[in-house]
């Protein structure tokens, strides 16, 4: 056998075990998704506190704009 053949056969042998791969996980991951009952609602736990700025924000912002500023 020539060496075209032999790596002709490795690479096919290698996309069929891939795509074994990726459909079994893929089958993998659609029985785990009936199992999940809980829905996105997408608000915040508490959205008060995030009205209120802490100081680490603050600083944070501060840097933020001075950066801003010098550039």
């Amino acid at each position: 056998m020539a060496s075209v053949e032999i790596a002709t056969i490795l690479l096919s042998v290698s996309s069929i075990i891939l795509f074994w791969l990726i459909f079994r996980q893929r089958a993998k991951n659609r029985r785990g998704s009936e199992f999940v009952t809980d829905e996105y609602s997408g608000t915040a736990k508490d959205p008060d506190s995030l009205a209120t700025p802490d100081e680490e924000a603050l600083a944070e912002l501060d840097n933020l704009l001075n950066s801003i500023i010098k550039n």
